[in-house]
């Protein structure tokens, strides 16, 4: 939509890594932020919406979902803490179900998962993945009811810490 294709444009490397911008705990703020100023023109948001600066991170998006006074909060009047935690919902719902297609074409390429013991298994590391309030329980329950329910496929996550760093490294040291 027209929040991605801003945050497109405005990246270092345009064009490149589209997906992880699309699911990234390192932008969700910024789409959530970019969504809350279209919501603000059309009028579902308050005008102070409009201008959000920096743009929200994703812990001060979870800290408003757990109540908490924050910068987010604070911006709030009327009607906006309801809007503004249905475009948070939708955009860590789409971010879930990315992330749920990717690992059921994968499962399927590679033949994998397909009994409960010898499950597909999946590294997983970063802050949204492991700490954010709504984005695991919504995986979870596209894996559950499509991967397992529909596929009768079985996936299993692993951390890994700083598996992005040390594969890095490791393809450094073989080229």
């Amino acid at each position: 939509g027209k929040v991605d294709e801003i945050i497109d444009i405005t990246a270092e490397h345009p064009d490149v890594n589209t997906l992880e911008r699309l699911l990234s705990g390192a932008y969700i703020g910024k789409i959530v932020t970019n969504t809350a100023h279209f919501a603000a023109q059309k009028g579902l948001l308050s005008e102070r919406f409009s201008e959000v600066l920096p743009p929200f991170t994703s812990p001060e998006l979870d800290d408003f979902l757990r109540g908490a006074e924050n910068r987010v909060s604070l911006m709030c009047a009327g009607e906006d803490a309801e809007v503004l935690r249905e475009i948070i919902d939708k955009t860590f719902e789409r971010a879930a179900k990315l992330v749920y297609a990717n690992i059921a074409a994968l499962c399927l390429h590679y033949n994998g998962g397909k009994s409960a013991e010898k499950p597909f298994g999946v590294v997983a590391e970063g802050s949204t993945f492991y700490k954010s309030l709504l984005f695991r329980e919504k995986l979870d329950k596209y894996v559950k009811s499509d991967i397992e329910g529909k596929l009768s496929r079985f996936v299993v996550f692993k951390q890994a810490d700083n598996a992005t760093l040390t594969g890095s490294a490791l393809s450094a040291l073989l080229s």
